[in-house]
């Protein structure tokens, strides 16, 4: 059974990731921009890479759902590399909390029942939280 790295969000952060850590793994692709998920796929299957792409709405349960099953069927689950997320320039505080925060921890929810012993997490966050002004009590 072939060892599966899913990566989500396919900017700088995810790009550098899977051809960082991609050789020898099936890697499942998520990226909610298709142009780039495209883009990306086609690149890395003609640098060597075995890759699946999947258009992914991290915001969406159903679309989170589908490529959590995708990268499921490929085989076994060897890491989930999640950088998809968007800074204050990109959207609004509402925006940012439904992906940045929701989507986050709903893609974690709908991987845990495919988490065995080895699995990695890698998790990485944008420094945009620390742009504001610090919260005080009251």
């Amino acid at each position: 059974m072939k060892k599966v790295i899913a990566i989500t969000g396919l900017g700088g952060i995810g790009l550098a990731c899977a051809r960082r850590i991609g050789v020898g793994f099936k890697m499942v692709l998520g990226d909610s921009n298709k142009g780039q998920l495209k883009k990306v796929a086609r690149d890395l299957t003609k640098a060597g890479y075995d890759v699946t792409p999947v258009l992914l709405d991290i915001c969406s349960k159903e679309s989170v759902d589908t490529f959590v099953n995708v990268a499921a069927w490929e085989g076994e689950l060897a890491a989930v590399v999640h950088t998809a997320g968007i800074s204050p320039t990109m959207g609004n505080a509402a925006q940012i909390m439904e992906i940045n925060l929701i989507g986050t921890a709903r893609l974690m929810e709908a991987f845990e029942p495919h988490v065995s012993w080895g699995t990695t997490g890698i998790f990485i966050s944008s420094n945009s939280a620390y742009l504001g002004r610090p919260l005080t009590g009251g």
